[in-house]
């Protein structure tokens, strides 16, 4: 018995990139960036309130993540296109 090939097991993700995901990211940089320039320059409420969006902005980047590779394997699993 031979092991089905990985094409079978988990199709090509090709061309299916979520630019959302970028974006996330990107917030989440820049928010990261407003605290440490707040937290240098001693505003230290404009920084606490930066690093809690920041963890806001990463947890729903990684959310968005989740979500987008779910629903991008799920096809695979129930059979349809």
């Amino acid at each position: 018995m031979h092991p089905a090939p990985p094409e079978d097991i988990l199709p090509s993700r090709q061309g299916k990139k979520n630019p959302l995901v970028l974006v996330g990211a990107a917030v989440t940089a820049g928010v990261l960036t407003v605290g440490f320039v707040a937290f240098k320059a001693g505003n230290a409420n404009l920084s606490q309130t930066m690093m809690k969006a920041r963890v806001f902005a990463q947890g729903a980047t990684v959310a968005l993540m989740v979500g987008t590779s779910g629903a991008a394997v799920l096809p695979s699993f129930t059979g349809s296109k």
